[in-house]
């Protein structure tokens, strides 16, 4: 409950709790990798909610050459091309718009897991200032985002609040050996379309995952 008020807090301005959801990717020892849709360390997805992703895109480096994803109970399992590199998600239909004071909003879920690349492939990303070092830059379209929130989990899911800084970087300690899991938010106002929906503001939600040894 504690990770969920948390999350709720850092999405501040949610319509209804299921869009307090985000998708975080998880690395397994075999080279795949299972996409999680939920509240980390809380709640999972239901199959119905799992199905609401079905037109995601799903790649690793080569973003044109799509992964293919499997439903399973409670994730949907990815089957990478040489069970190393990044891989990266995209879903900008997992809800229907909802309403706002200001109007209609939509929202992209995001989420990366790896630390190779140094080169953001998607609109709004955490990416490593070095491959492979806990140094991260915040950005959107290429932009950093200054002084911006970010919540981290550390293996368990114990949580810690962070601020980027003028450059949009952000540093962690990693004491411990297990997945750690970063998380933002950023909305983009004004008029736009979105999955084939006219709304006025998108709710940008990105994570990204790592593993310490």
């Amino acid at each position: 409950m504690k990770q969920a008020l948390v999350l709720l807090t850092l999405l501040g301005g949610i319509a209804f709790s299921a869009q307090a959801h985000e998708v975080w990717l998880e690395r397994s020892s075999d080279g795949s990798v299972k996409v999680q849709f939920g509240e980390p360390g809380s709640e999972y997805a239901t199959a119905e909610e799992l199905a609401s992703l079905s037109a995601a895109r799903i790649f690793d480096a080569n973003a044109k050459a799509p992964l293919t994803a499997t439903a399973q109970a409670d994730h949907l399992l990815v089957k990478t091309q040489d069970g190393k590199s990044d891989v990266s998600f995209y879903a900008d239909t997992a809800w229907q718009p909802w309403k706002t004071e200001t109007g209609l909003q939509a929202a992209i879920l995001y989420a990366r897991t790896g630390q190779e690349h140094t080169k953001a492939l998607q609109d709004f990303e955490f990416t490593p200032v070095k491959s492979g070092a806990p140094e991260f830059v915040l950005s959107y379209k290429g932009a950093p985002l200054v002084n911006h929130p970010v919540q981290v989990y550390r293996p368990g899911f114990w949580s810690k609040s962070f601020t980027t800084d003028a450059q949009g970087k952000f540093a962690l300690d990693t004491p411990d050996v297990g997945r750690y899991l970063l998380v933002s938010n950023h909305t983009t106002e004004g008029k736009q379309t979105l999955a084939g929906n006219e709304v006025d503001s998108v709710l940008h939600i990105t994570t990204t995952s790592f593993i310490t040894q």
